[in-house]
């Protein structure tokens, strides 16, 4: 990973939809106004890093447009997936609200427009506005029972289910029908990710894709995935419960 990002233009907070969004649409004309103001876009290409594992927390991003992901250092020295990023998103709020540096390293999976606010500038915000702060809190609360519920789903959902699941949710974002060929997602990240964020390795992820197949759930080229029946992946993770 290659730290990079491009200097582009601000994008004016009135003119984007996510200020209408989760904790900024509390912001009035004079906060959107300071935002554009203090803020500073980038746009970072696939495999560009936004941020390093362990450095100091100098700020927040928001992902405007694209994908990230958070990768994570092991103690053997491999970079893992174990988070995603989608337009919306915010990146370093938990540091920046803790003082602490970056837990992980955050890296653009599609070509990213993100906004970035200093800390010094956040701070200001929060001071202004106490709705903000209240609904950065609850980011964090939601954020916390997310991780939970991910995990009890790991213990009780098997490698195969917890695969389908995340197809299907990249497939919401990414996928399209075409007729002829049915329901096709292009994949945005390597199959070793996926292993990753399931919770599992390349090994058990081309087991569990080579028995999928033999069911005929799904069929894969390279990274395009093909589901005969959209309705057979849903109900077979419904299901499982």
């Amino acid at each position: 990973m290659t730290k990079a990002g491009r200097r582009v233009p601000t994008f004016k907070c009135t003119s984007c939809p996510l200020h209408r969004m989760d904790e900024w649409h509390d912001l009035d004309a004079d906060e959107l106004a300071f935002v554009t103001r203090v803020k500073r876009d980038h746009v970072f290409e696939p495999g560009e890093v936004i941020f390093h594992q362990g450095a100091p927390c100098d700020g927040m991003y928001w992902v405007r447009t694209g994908l990230t992901g958070e990768r994570r250092l092991d103690p053997d020295g491999e970079m893992a997936l174990v988070r995603l990023g989608y337009a919306g998103g915010a990146l370093g709020y938990q540091e920046l609200l803790t003082g602490k540096p970056y837990r992980n390293s955050a890296e653009a999976l599609k070509r990213t427009a993100t906004c970035y606010l200093s800390h010094a500038a956040i701070r200001e915000l929060l001071d202004r506005n106490t709705k903000l702060r209240d609904r950065f809190l609850q980011r964090c609360v939601r954020d916390h029972e997310k991780t939970e519920k991910n995990l009890v789903a790991a213990l009780n959902r098997g490698v195969r289910t917890r695969f389908l699941y995340a197809l299907l949710k990249l497939y919401e974002r990414y996928g399209q029908f075409v007729t002829g060929k049915g329901h096709i997602l292009e994949l945005p990240i390597a199959r070793k990710d996926l292993a990753a964020l399931v919770g599992t390795g390349p090994e058990s992820i081309s087991r569990t894709i080579r028995k999928l197949e033999r069911d005929r759930i799904a069929s894969f080229d390279g990274r395009t995935v093909f589901f005969p029946d959209l309705g057979a992946v849903q109900d077979e993770i419904h299901n499982v419960g």
